[in-house]
């Protein structure tokens, strides 16, 4: 709730709207990926260490985290393109990906 003056409002500002529709849309995230669980290493956690991976770089559309304030579908959309994993393991896979292209 926002208090303007002496009355309060139920009105959020765009702040507080885009960071609850980012909650909203990360728990339907690990909905969708079926829990909260990285799907490399495993590792399950309730803190918030969980990223998205593109597995294929050319069919990317969107950051998700550009979109994690828009609508579901549109964000759907993309997950289909990612798999969900820890920072740790997705630091590996980046750099995996890295020396790969050097080669």
């Amino acid at each position: 709730m926002v208090t303007t003056g002496k009355t309060p409002t139920n009105k959020l500002t765009s702040a507080e709207y885009s960071r609850q529709a980012r909650k909203r849309n990360w728990n339907s995230i690990f909905k969708f990926y079926g829990g909260r669980e990285c799907m490399i290493c495993s590792i399950k956690s309730d803190m918030p260490i969980y990223e998205l991976h593109h597995h294929n770089q050319e069919g990317k559309e969107s950051n998700i985290s550009r979109i994690m304030h828009h609508g579901w579908n549109k964000i759907e959309k993309e997950l289909r393109k990612c798999i969900l994993v820890c920072s740790n393991c997705h630091r590996i896979v980046h750099h995996i990906e890295r020396e790969r292209r050097k080669k």
